[in-house]
């Protein structure tokens, strides 16, 4: 029977990962599965933090919206680029 709460693992990791993780282990007191848990926490946080954050940043720095334009330049763009030459 498969359990969708808990999911089991298997990776392998270099010399240099598998040191790390000893390390983290003897310093916390936290088995692997704890330490690899809380590092897919932080990672996950990050990855999915950069996008907001960078959003807001562009929306801080006045980068959206700054630019003005033809309100229908998203229909007719083609018919505004023609004559500037053929597509290399």
């Amino acid at each position: 029977m498969y359990d969708s709460s808990s999911r089991r693992i298997n990776a392998r990791i270099d010399e240099e990962l598998a040191r790390k993780l000893d390390e983290l282990g003897r310093l916390t007191g936290k088995s692997a599965s704890d330490i690899l848990k809380l590092a897919l926490d932080a990672y996950y946080a990050r990855v999915r933090g950069a996008s907001r954050h960078a959003k807001q940043a562009l929306l801080a720095a006045g980068f959206v919206g700054c630019a003005a334009g033809d309100p229908d330049l998203s229909v007719s763009y083609k018919d505004r680029l023609r004559g500037w030459g053929d597509k290399t």
